[in-house]
């Protein structure tokens, strides 16, 4: 049923990109865009999202979207997406989105389908590579490997726009999905790297709720956001079994089937964004709490752990001419607020050098300074390094 679907999506977006010069209605009644981007990445040493210690092209992203308008109020939409990081996506291809919306007035419009996260400033965009400065958005808050979990939502969605005159304008987003995150993701890339598990044999989210707030303030070029999500999930997996003893049958299996119970995930972002001119100012921070217990398939949890993370970065961009932006960020991660060490944070400098061949094409060159080694793996010779640099190259084009 999923092989059909895409298959159908495709035809359906390429016989529009067809008939849509010839026909005056479709011109009038459906968008279609598509992007592709090719990027280059390397490290000095340990290897971060892919194998970058040796310099990889594991890294890019292609979409093709359409939306079909039926009157001022009702709409559809779909993406057929693939990508390409490291051991993730493989460039398969699968629904990004899918959804019908109603817009019944400013104030209240109701989507359902498929969905990306609204939360976060940049969440609903961030695979479109021309729309943002960076190659690799800031980490502490736009994890490319977990991005998977923020863009199958599959649910309903209350949303609208109250105008509060002389205020501003509020813009709300209310949803209630389950995530779609299937064993070969980036997510489950996650838990077996943080976990000390060696594979995932089965993920179970519960259902997620979400809200979302932006406040477009009187002040030209300054919006202030508000994010929150609840959720929890339960990760089976297997585990070597660190008594195992071959010569005595006492001590148990070679490996062990375990449970990773999360419950009360509760995470909560702040934004900041201030457009002055070609100068834009951004700030984001984030907050997680969530209970953890690690246990045996089929034996009581025993007691959760619970733990607190806290991310942020601030970031400022400035168009010198219309083929030229530059601009830098500064990104913390810490994992774990009660265990700080280089373990369990990742400090990251950037800066990047944006070039707009065309309208459409744009060309990027970054730099990375990054200081610890949460959410990094060992390089070829197997140590990680505490400090160390990330460079990238990327190239993309949109229609």
């Amino acid at each position: 049923m999923r092989n059909y679907l895409i298959k159908s999506l495709w035809l359906i977006s390429l016989m529009l990109i067809f008939i849509s010069p010839f026909n005056g209605f479709a011109e009038q009644n459906v968008r279609i865009h598509g992007f592709v981007s090719q990027g280059y990445l390397k490290s000095s040493s340990n290897n971060f999202l892919a194998e970058t210690d040796k310099g990889t092209f594991q890294y890019n992203d292609m979409g093709l979207n359409f939306q079909y308008f039926t009157g001022d109020k009702v709409s559809i939409g779909a993406q057929l997406g693939a990508r390409d990081l490291g051991d993730v996506g493989n460039d398969k291809v699968g629904v990004n989105w899918v959804y019908g919306d109603y817009k019944w007035r400013d104030w209240l419009g109701f989507r359902a389908g498929i969905m990306k996260a609204s939360s976060t400033l940049y969440g609903e965009n961030r695979d479109v590579d021309s729309l943002h400065t960076w190659i690799i958005m800031p980490q502490s808050l736009y994890n490319e490997q977990q991005r998977d979990a923020s863009q199958g939502l599959k649910g309903i969605s209350l949303y609208g726009n109250i105008d509060m005159a002389s205020m501003g304008m509020l813009k709300y987003d209310l949803r209630m999905a389950d995530l779609q995150v299937g064993l070969d993701s980036g997510t489950a890339q996650t838990i077996i790297a943080s976990g000390g598990v060696s594979s995932v044999t089965d993920i179970s989210f519960d259902t997620l709720y979400a809200w979302s707030l932006r406040w477009k303030a009187p002040i030209d070029g300054l919006q202030v956001g508000a994010d929150g999500a609840m959720t929890g999930g339960l990760f089976q997996a297997i585990s070597p079994n660190p008594y195992y003893d071959p010569t005595n049958p006492l001590f148990g299996p070679e490996t062990l089937n375990i449970s990773i119970d999360t419950k009360e995930v509760l995470s909560t972002s702040y934004s900041l964004e201030y457009v002055y001119r070609d100068l834009i100012l951004t700030t984001e921070w984030s907050i997680s709490d969530q209970k953890v217990a690690y246990y045996v398939t089929g034996t009581p949890p025993g007691s959760y752990t619970k733990t607190k993370a806290t991310s942020y970065y601030f970031s400022a961009s400035y168009r010198f001419l219309d083929w030229l932006e530059m601009g830098t960020y500064y990104s913390k991660s810490v994992a774990d607020d009660d265990e700080r060490g280089p373990d369990n944070e990742l400090k990251d400098i950037c800066l990047t050098t944006r070039f707009d061949i065309t309208d459409n094409m744009t060309f990027k060159l970054e730099a990375h300074s990054m200081k610890g080694t949460y959410g990094v793996s060992a390089g070829d010779d197997g140590s990680l390094d505490d400090s160390w640099n990330l460079f990238g190259a990327k190239v993309s084009y949109n229609f």
